[in-house]
């Protein structure tokens, strides 16, 4: 049994094919909130606020633990690096 806990239209192009091929039952847990559009999933918020950054780099402390967010050129792809 597989759960995938977002929403996204990837579930169904790139999961469900996969999961159908190998008969593997599944679980989709839709956030209903970000579907009504009432709140964003948090790692799109990161994403969001990430690809607007005017600095190269954001490091946001939450608790013991840093969140560093790296935005080089438009070509890249920034990335999250979780460090402890």
């Amino acid at each position: 049994m597989i759960t995938i806990d977002d929403g996204y239209r990837d579930a169904y192009e790139i999961a469900f094919p996969l999961l159908k091929k190998y008969n593997v039952p599944a679980t989709l847990f839709a956030v209903t909130g970000f579907l009504d559009c009432k709140i964003w999933v948090w790692t799109d918020k990161i994403r969001f606020i990430a690809s607007r950054m005017k600095t190269e780099k954001l490091t946001i402390k939450i608790g013991q633990e840093q969140i560093e967010l790296k935005n080089k050129t438009p070509e890249e792809v920034f990335f999250l690096r979780f460090k402890s």
